[in-house]
């Protein structure tokens, strides 16, 4: 599960629930045990989508859990409310952007890349290119899957943001970088939320 399906899945979860506010120890229980205990006692099955969300946020260190949890507030509270989902998703977006440009630029020497690259990198964590074959470091799988996420919304966000060409289908790191910098100004603009 990518990054942003998986914060977008405990985002529902929370504002369905009364928005709640989840510690790292009840995301923890949702992914070991499938269930949720709530104040007030409340036992909460999580279903099989959530598990996972759950799952991809603690993995790596819990990287997403803490990128979430402290977009807004400086240092951690062990506190994921409803209002850490607008500005985590945009940190985890822009993580993605940039882990991915790196890529782009200092292994593949720039080259610019199709839908269809990301998405092989994305499902299966190797790339091909006439610069050769590729296996990617697990962060830039993950940051492909964020690219391809809702059928490439984000890889087609990319590529059409550059003021070169435009919405041409290849994304090339001019069109990270765009689109990065139009993400920081977003964030900027809206810390608050």
């Amino acid at each position: 599960m990518s990054e942003l399906r998986a914060s977008k899945v405990i985002e529902d979860f929370t504002r369905a629930n009364g928005n709640p506010v989840l510690s790292k120890q009840q995301l923890e229980s949702i992914a070991d045990k499938g269930e949720l205990m709530l104040p007030g006692g409340r036992l909460i099955q999580a279903s099989p989508e959530l598990k996972d969300a759950a799952k991809t946020a603690l993995a790596n260190d819990a990287s997403l859990y803490k990128r979430l949890e402290t977009a807004r507030v400086s240092g951690e509270d062990n506190k994921l409310g409803v209002k850490d989902f607008g500005a985590g998703w945009r940190a985890v977006v822009r993580d993605s952007l940039e882990t991915f440009k790196n890529f782009q630029k200092n292994v593949l020497g720039s080259e610019i890349l199709s839908k269809d690259h990301v998405k092989d990198t994305a499902e299966n964590g190797h790339i091909r290119t006439s610069k050769g074959e590729f296996t990617v470091p697990d962060d830039v799988k993950r940051a492909a899957m964020n690219l391809m996420e809702n059928d490439g919304w984000l890889f087609e966000q990319a590529e059409a943001s550059s003021h070169g060409p435009g919405d041409d289908g290849i994304l090339s790191v001019a069109d990270l970088e765009d689109k990065i910098d139009e993400v920081h100004n977003d964030q900027r603009n809206n810390n608050d939320d």
